[in-house]
């Protein structure tokens, strides 16, 4: 995946230097830190492209296959829209109703 934003671009570069483990998946990017799995932005997917919430199950079921060492979910993406944004809300106030549910 060509991440062209600067921010992830170096944040990368740090994660890869302090022992992080960045594999490229074509559509987007699994971070892992085996050292620390509670890690919030050592553990998490970078995605190419924004979703919609109708993605959610299924880029949860992917989280927990690749990035099997964190407890939590988190999930970026290189562009951020409207749409995105108000995915993220809703995930985010309905996370936090549901017992049980990582967020």
């Amino acid at each position: 995946m060509d991440v062209t934003s600067l921010a992830y671009r170096t944040d990368l570069t740090v994660l890869r230097l302090s022992g992080s483990e960045i594999a490229d998946l074509g559509d987007h990017l699994v971070v892992r830190t085996p050292a620390d799995p509670s890690y919030w932005w050592g553990n998490f997917v970078l995605l190419a492209e924004p979703v919609g919430r109708e993605a959610v199950p299924g880029l949860l079921e992917r989280y927990d296959v690749e990035v099997a060492v964190a407890e939590h979910v988190a999930w970026a993406s290189t562009r951020w829209t409207a749409r995105l944004a108000r995915t993220t809300n809703w995930w985010s106030r309905r996370a936090s109703r549901s017992s049980g549910t990582r967020c």
